[in-house]
């Protein structure tokens, strides 16, 4: 004989989400700025990548496998990260939800304790320095190789750049998914798209822009990118949180 279950101990399972629905992530407001920004920042890590072996191999004449070498500075400016954001990145948020009445739980953080967390402040009070300090990385880093320097020169700053770009890539990562608590993993993989079809056109033209500019003024240029963009971060600083509270009203 058959039994039909009680309602109780019915199990609902959510629906997959399709390509299409993911997609429209980007008509938020937050996040399409919050991916024009990040989109522009990885297409400078990606430029600096690509252009290095052929600017090493030109100005200091090395093999493939120094040039190889060559990248290690940047990623343990990278790895370094962990104690110049990360940390600070914790404390920070921690500090603007007790300010809330927010008590902060590893991965415990319900919608409704994030919709009263002023996000936007507790996370780019520490991307938007990072995001200037990547700029004037950038700028060293291109005339340093645009003149006679001894290669420890760029390789230090290789470091700095290493640092400053993963500082604001994860900040930014950061701020995505707790601005999608219910869906992180969907936003921060389309996030990942937009960097990744945004510096293939990157990849592709770093190598003619450096022969018809040269990587000083090619420092600027990516720079003056960067520079142009911080202000989508500074709108969601200020303006953020009040957007937030507003859209949830009109869901309601």
């Amino acid at each position: 004989m058959n039994h039909k279950p009680e309602p109780k101990t019915k199990i609902t399972f959510k629906k997959r989400p399709t390509v299409l629905q993911t997609l429209r992530i980007l008509q938020d407001r937050h996040f399409a700025l919050l991916a024009l920004c990040s989109a522009i920042c990885f297409c400078t890590s990606t430029a600096i990548f690509n252009g290095l072996p052929p600017l090493l191999e030109r100005k200091y004449h090395l093999k493939p496998l120094y040039v190889g070498l060559c990248y290690l500075p940047y990623t343990l400016g990278s790895c370094t990260t962990r104690w110049t954001a990360g940390t600070f990145a914790d404390r920070i948020f921690k500090h603007y939800a007790r300010q809330v009445g927010v008590d902060v739980r590893s991965n415990r953080q319900c919608p409704t304790q994030m919709q009263h967390i002023p996000l936007e402040k507790a996370r780019l009070v520490l991307a938007i320095p990072f995001i200037y300090f990547y700029c004037l990385c950038i700028i060293a880093f291109g005339w340093v190789m645009n003149y006679n320097v001894h290669i420890a020169g760029p390789l230090i700053l290789l470091f700095f750049c290493g640092n400053a770009s993963t500082g604001v890539n994860n900040t930014l990562g950061m701020l995505v998914a707790d601005l999608n608590v219910t869906r992180p993993a969907s936003a921060r993989a389309v996030l990942s798209m937009v960097n990744w079809l945004t510096s293939a056109g990157a990849s592709a033209a770093i190598i003619p822009l450096i022969d018809a500019m040269g990587m000083g003024w090619l420092g600027v240029l990516l720079a003056g990118m960067m520079i142009l963009v911080s202000p989508a971060l500074w709108a969601l600083f200020f303006w953020g949180k009040k957007w937030r509270d507003k859209q949830a009203l009109t869901l309601d």
